[in-house]
């Protein structure tokens, strides 16, 4: 019995010895229970900022371009936190935020500091005066202009400093012959009496750097507005389809019932065709040659856009009816795609002396091309002329 007891005591022993070493093996090294979802923080080391401004930044009172964010290398390149703050050490210098905006406030020195981690570095930034980069020509962009007496033009917008970063672009205007032409001090023009002048324009930053514009000063015109059409004549390109008053007369006849229209090119309407390669055009004889630098469009109707007239390929003139002159290209309708603008406004053209007006169409946007129906034909219901400058 006695013997009994002791195996089972013995038993009991080597049993709790058992777990002891089970429970241990589970532990680590350092008795801790190890747990495979414990991230290893990476710590900054070092912090550094780039060649361009460890060794000294300059930057000029005015110039707020200077951003220092992530201008710095920091290591390892792995790091955990890699968040940056910035400092000046003289904020009546220049100031910094967050975001590494430097804003130059006067002149002077400050310390630029970074700190990522708790490791941190420095650069000088120096605030001085803007540097002065000084006009070397004036470049003319339009150099002969031709005006009316009474009418104005401005010279502002004919012409470049060069170069275009120089510091002080101020320029004054001087007319040769200010019975001709006079110019005010930004550049407007005003034409006094027909003849000719120059108007120079110098840098007032480096007087030896001018330009010239040749000026043509005209009478003003005899008659501003639409010129009666009465008499006026209309020739074109292709035969006219049959259908309602489609008919050579229409534009000039004070009749906004009846109308003009052409096939358009690769289309055929009402027995005729109009090869694809062919371009269509119109030609307005006005009997004598007038000034004109506008022309204005009433469209047939308000509800088929199809069958408008969207842009004008070019305007040519002519005085014997067979040589004609390039007055203008690519000449939009405006607000075409407006049904109810029945009527356009005058569209400016460059000011002509001519009897023979063309006007001539060939490129797909000349006409409709949304969606929907596209219109075998370019319709008008009156055409005007005239002058008004």
């Amino acid at each position: 019995m006695k013997i009994m007891k002791k195996t089972k005591l013995n038993f009991l022993l080597f049993a709790l010895l058992l777990a002891g070493i089970s429970f241990t093996s589970c532990d680590d090294n350092n008795g801790n229970i190890f747990n495979e979802d414990e991230e290893t923080e990476i710590r900054v080391e070092s912090v550094e900022w780039k060649s361009d401004l460890k060794n000294g930044y300059e930057v000029a009172l005015g110039d707020n371009s200077l951003n220092v964010a992530n201008r710095m290398n920091i290591l390892p390149k792995n790091a955990t936190n890699q968040i940056q703050a910035f400092s000046s050490s003289n904020t009546e210098v220049a100031t910094i935020t967050s975001q590494g905006q430097v804003t130059p406030i006067s002149y002077g020195t400050t310390i630029i500091t970074v700190t990522v981690d708790e490791k941190t570095d420095q650069f000088e930034l120096q605030v001085v005066e803007q540097k002065v980069i000084a006009v070397s020509s004036i470049s003319i962009t339009v150099k002969d202009i031709e005006i009316r007496v009474n009418s104005t033009e401005d010279l502002s917008t004919k012409f470049a400093v060069i170069p275009g970063i120089a510091t002080n672009k101020a320029v004054s205007y001087e007319s040769m012959d200010p019975t001709i032409v006079s110019v005010d001090a930004v550049g407007i023009i005003t034409g006094l009496q027909a003849g000719t002048a120059t108007v120079i324009v110098k840098s007032v930053d480096n007087p030896s750097a001018t330009g010239e514009f040749n000026i043509t000063v005209k009478e003003a015109p005899a008659f501003i507005g639409d010129y009666p059409r009465d008499n006026w004549e209309m020739t074109a390109s292709h035969t006219l389809f049959v259908e309602g008053t489609n008919s050579l007369e229409s534009p000039f006849d004070e009749d906004t019932s009846t109308w003009f229209a052409l096939v358009r090119p690769g289309k055929t309407y009402g027995g005729v065709s109009v090869p694809s390669g062919d371009g269509i055009y119109f030609i307005v004889d006005m009997k004598v040659a007038q000034d004109v630098d506008y022309f204005r469009i009433r469209h047939r109707n308000t509800t088929q856009l199809f069958i408008r007239y969207h842009k004008i390929q070019e305007i040519s003139g002519s005085n014997d009816g067979m040589a004609f002159t390039s007055i203008a290209t690519n000449v939009a309708i405006p607000n075409v795609d407006l049904a109810d603008n029945i009527e356009s406004p005058n569209i400016e053209i460059p000011l002509s002396k001519y009897r023979y007006i063309k006007f001539y169409c060939k490129d797909s946007d000349c006409f409709y091309t949304g969606s929907g129906n596209q219109g075998s034909s370019a319709q008008l219901s009156e055409l005007y002329l005239g002058v008004d400058y």
